[in-house]
């Protein structure tokens, strides 16, 4: 009897690109009748998506407890208990017949030292990933021990050539999928700022160094203070997480620089099209970005992307018909080319319909996710 079982593993159930990008790709390996194992190394709000194509396997139970005593009790049960639970897990894993095993990023080093069976990975970082790794070693041998290598982008696919020195033998180009947008309910608050004449210039994701946060204010703040004539405008983040600790430093800025008016935070949803729609233009302000689903997302919407050259594999798809690629880290001609697009609608209603065309025809044809699977358990 010919096996039909998948174990795909995902570094997390969060909110972000990579586990959303795997739902596309469990529903085609589901409906071409292969069953699903889902291993998930942490949690996240999208466990419940994940059970809806396979079975779901929790392998680190998250710390609820807030005081000292309960922590160091937990911390004593994962050394312990847990640790026994882990093993009987992974035996268990070992000893299930599955037809192929795929590893979605690199940071699931520690899991696949544990598996026996042959597995691939599809790689969604880059250089930060591998210069910032307490182990850059076990990156290295996952992908060297990796039957294949999927890769989403040039830029990444440079990332495995050059820095990790990968054999293009075993490498093989995966497109993200995208399923078309069609029926979006905008957020009422930005289409409340659309109608009182607001110019809404957005990006979404993490709010990190690496996603672009202090350019984004840098970006406003040139606006605002050496373009007089510039329209009266909100720059909207959405995914934001006031939390973390980049937020400490540049809350007080934002409020120092009069800005707060003009600058909108929308935590992390599971309906961010909602917020990106009501937008005029999407302003990419990542400085290292595989492939960031989010800009897609922005095209099959028909939104013109300003973003940074030489900051991943976004500037691949924008080009000059796309939006508008800027030099790295370049504040006045990120300004500049947002306030371009905003001063000529017609342009950027080209720019939004061509990266429209392009966006459809590079990522919603569903070879993307036949090829993929053919591969996978080839």
């Amino acid at each position: 009897m010919v096996n039909r079982k998948i174990l795909i593993i995902s570094h997390n159930a969060s909110l972000s690109g990579a586990p959303i990008l795997l739902f596309p790709i469990l529903q085609h390996i589901r409906d071409s009748g292969y069953g699903i194992d889902i291993l998930l190394v942490q949690g996240g709000p999208l466990e419940s998506e994940f059970a809806k194509y396979g079975k779901v396997i929790l392998l680190n139970s998250p710390t609820l407890n807030s005081n000292i005593a309960s922590r160091i009790i937990d911390f004593i049960k994962r050394v312990t208990i847990e640790k026994w639970k882990r093993n009987r897990l992974f035996e268990k894993l070992n000893t299930t017949l599955y037809c192929s095993v795929l590893s979605n990023t690199l940071t699931n080093g520690e899991v696949l030292s544990h598996i026996k069976h042959p597995y691939s990975i599809y790689v969604h970082e880059l250089k930060t990933t591998l210069a910032f790794s307490l182990n850059k070693d076990a990156i290295l041998t996952q992908l060297n021990n990796a039957y294949k290598v999927f890769y989403p982008s040039m830029a990444v696919k440079e990332f495995v050539f050059n820095d990790c020195k990968i054999s293009g033998l075993k490498t093989v180009y995966a497109p993200y999928f995208f399923n078309i947008p069609v029926k979006i309910e905008r957020s009422a608050e930005l289409q409340k700022y659309k109608n009182e004449g607001f110019t809404l210039v957005g990006m979404s994701g993490f709010n990190t160094i690496r996603k672009g946060i202090f350019p984004f204010v840098e970006t406003l703040n040139y606006i605002i203070n050496k373009c007089p004539s510039a329209p009266k405008m909100k720059f909207v983040w959405i995914g934001a997480s006031m939390e973390i600790y980049e937020m400490v430093f540049l809350v007080p800025l934002i409020e120092k620089l009069k800005l707060k008016e003009h600058i909108l935070f929308y935590p992390p949803t599971m309906y961010p099209l909602g917020y990106v729609d009501c937008l005029d233009l999407f302003f990419l302000t990542s400085i290292e970005d595989p492939y960031p689903l989010v800009a897609i997302e922005a095209a099959l919407l028909k939104k013109p992307i300003v973003c940074f050259k030489d900051s991943g594999g976004m500037p691949e798809f924008v080009q000059d018909d796309a939006g508008i690629c800027v030099p790295l880290s370049d504040i006045e001609a990120a300004a500049k080319a947002i306030l371009s697009l905003i001063e000529n609608p017609q342009l950027s209603k080209t720019l939004g319909c061509s990266g429209f065309e392009k966006a459809l025809r590079m990522h919603t044809d569903t070879k993307i996710l036949e090829n993929l699977v053919r591969e996978l358990i080839s």
